[in-house]
């Protein structure tokens, strides 16, 4: 028995076979070449598919969910369980994984990392962006393996917690639902307050426990409808401000994004710049003497050279993690280059 097949090429042969049967054709007779490969490895899988999808559209986020980031994520949201001992919400990293399981329990890729840009990130005016730009957009920077779980886990529920919380109130949901990234952002920075570096656990995990609990208290529906108080106040000050030309375009507003941070902290200048990490996989030393390396990256890693990095111990960072910023290449032989490199604790 085929369990959870995934056809990568056939489709719409598939599809001919099936409407055939149903309008009752004798397919009998029909003689079909099928190939079956069954493997665990991932990378072979997505090898399978690129290659016999050339010519058709593959989106990034099919190869994406299949890394072990995403795999480790699924099993991470099925430790997590509520007092009763069910599991609160489950993670469907593929179309119809868990088809018992109702719509409300399950939260799938794009909710998944539209809710953390627009939380964990602080980038609510991102939140509503198709999830194939936003992984380019964020590439290296978000599901990366050195990174907590906790923060995507807190995330997607809080965003299911949110989405639920509007459907039982229909009239919030109607003028709303179009909003509820920012809304979602402002529920943060009321029960959690600014959000830390995503790439230090200790601070992140800490700040993602403050939001969880908010989400799992009594009184959260509270929380929900003073976050939706505070939208309302907020955008009339903006408008108020700005003008009424400036209502318009609010969910996709950086301007407004940094005007509710302004509005609701001390000081907007602790917000943490979301830097590309990876892990050191390589240091040598070129005829010159000076230690060189790479950093790894999708899809190509990256170089770093001690002249610009005079900061760094070389011989004590062999397989750390680290973040960086990146020297763009001035002329068209050059490459880019990492700078700044920082390790990170």
């Amino acid at each position: 028995m085929l369990e959870s097949p995934q056809v990568v090429n056939g489709c719409q042969t598939c599809n001919s076979l099936y409407v055939a049967m149903k309008n009752g054709v004798d397919i009998s007779e029909a003689v079909i070449f099928v190939k079956i490969i069954a493997t665990q490895v991932d990378s072979l899988t997505n090898g399978i598919v690129k290659g016999t999808n050339r010519q058709n559209i593959v989106y990034d986020e099919a190869f994406e969910i299949t890394k072990p980031f995403h795999k480790n994520l699924e099993d991470f949201f099925e430790s997590m369980k509520d007092s009763s001992g069910s599991v609160t919400l489950f993670y469907e990293r593929r179309s119809k994984q868990h088809p018992n399981i109702p719509p409300y329990k399950k939260t799938v890729f794009k909710q998944l990392i539209q809710g953390f840009v627009s939380t964990f990130l602080s980038e609510p005016h991102n939140g509503h962006i198709h999830e194939n730009k936003l992984l380019k957009l964020y590439e290296n920077r978000i599901f990366v393996d050195s990174q907590s779980l906790l923060p995507y886990y807190v995330s997607a529920l809080s965003l299911n917690r949110l989405e639920a919380y509007m459907r039982r109130n229909n009239s919030t949901q109607r003028e709303f639902k179009n909003f509820k990234m920012q809304i979602l952002f402002i529920f943060y920075l009321q029960n959690a307050g600014k959000a830390k570096d995503i790439n230090r656990e200790k601070d992140i995990d800490k700040y993602a426990n403050d939001a969880l609990n908010a989400i799992n208290s009594a009184d959260s529906d509270k929380k929900f409808k003073a976050a939706i108080d505070k939208f309302v106040e907020l955008r009339e000050s903006w408008i108020k401000e700005k003008g009424t030309a400036y209502k318009f375009a609010i969910k996709d507003s950086r301007e407004f994004t940094d005007f509710v941070i302004e509005k609701l902290t001390k000081s907007n200048s602790e917000t943490v710049a979301l830097l590309p990490v990876g892990q050191v996989v390589k240091i040598s030393i070129d005829r010159y003497g000076q230690y060189y390396g790479f950093i790894s990256r999708n899809p190509n890693d990256i170089f770093f050279h001690s002249e610009k990095n005079h900061h760094l111990d070389f011989e004590e960072i062999v397989g750390k993690a680290v973040n960086y910023e990146i020297l763009p290449a001035k002329e068209s032989w050059q490459k880019e280059q990492a700078i700044k490199v920082n390790v990170l604790e």
